[in-house]
């Protein structure tokens, strides 16, 4: 734990959103680490939810790119949870200029997030079970 940090984006149709859209559109790499699982993405209600991820040593340079890119609107609400929710508050807020910063309890925000999906996304939710004759997984 601790080594990558993940983030979920979610896009509606306001101006800024469009604009961190297009951003992220362009590239599914974003400096040295970052990373979009583009193969995640779905739309849910007119919101586009995207995935990226990035090694959390790295987070001032991601903190950087938001900044040059002027990517987080000033009222935007940022939750995060684990030790960089911590660690990173005071220098989001420095090199953002920004308040939005929230602590987030990590179990809780995993199973909102799970059951969000569960009533959601349909077949975002599934098991894998090992077929005894071949010894491959099956998807059910």
């Amino acid at each position: 734990g601790g080594t990558l940090s993940k983030i979920a984006v979610c896009c509606s149709d306001s101006k800024q959103a469009k604009r961190l859209q297009a951003f992220l559109n362009h590239s599914d790499t974003y400096g040295r680490t970052g990373r979009r699982d583009a193969a995640y993405d779905f739309v849910h209600d007119g919101v586009r939810i995207m995935f990226l991820k990035y090694e959390t040593s790295r987070t001032s340079n991601a903190l950087a790119i938001l900044r040059k890119e002027k990517l987080i609107s000033p009222g935007a609400a940022i939750g995060c949870t684990g030790g960089g929710a911590f660690r990173f508050s005071k220098e989001f807020q420095q090199q953002l200029h920004h308040e939005g910063w929230h602590k987030v309890d990590e179990m809780h925000s995993l199973v909102t997030g799970v059951s969000f999906l569960i009533q959601n996304v349909p077949k975002s939710i599934y098991t894998f079970k090992l077929r005894q004759e071949e010894g491959t997984p099956e998807r059910l």
